[in-house]
């Protein structure tokens, strides 16, 4: 592959995983922004590869929002998915739908009273 081939996308500056573009292979050098990272393992199309060491316990980030927990420690480069993170969208988005609810019993429209 071409050195100048974007091989991942990082969607926001929040975020501590990117998105393959192709399929990766383990040791594969990719250059992201000013940083270097080599891939721990295999990485399918679409799939996230972390960008710097993610902690056990800390939040994955992806779009610039909270989609999941690592579970155990990732190193940078590695493949980020299931085996590797507990998915918490569905109590974000309970979390968020609660927020709503209490907002409009206030009179609020808006769930972070900003107007937007």
């Amino acid at each position: 592959m071409s050195k100048n081939t974007v091989q991942v996308r990082v969607l926001n500056p929040k975020d501590n995983v990117a998105v393959a573009l192709t399929a990766l292979e383990a040791d594969q050098v990719i250059q992201q922004n000013c940083n270097t990272i080599i891939t721990k393992e295999q990485i399918p199309k679409g799939h996230k590869v972390a960008i710097r060491k993610i902690p056990k316990g800390e939040d994955i980030v992806k779009y610039g929002f909270v989609i999941g927990v690592a579970i155990s420690d990732i190193d940078s480069g590695s493949w980020v998915h299931t085996h590797n993170v507990y998915d918490n969208t569905e109590e974000l988005c309970e979390e968020y739908a609660q927020e709503i609810r209490n907002n409009r019993d206030k009179g609020s429209v808006y769930a972070n009273n900003s107007g937007i």
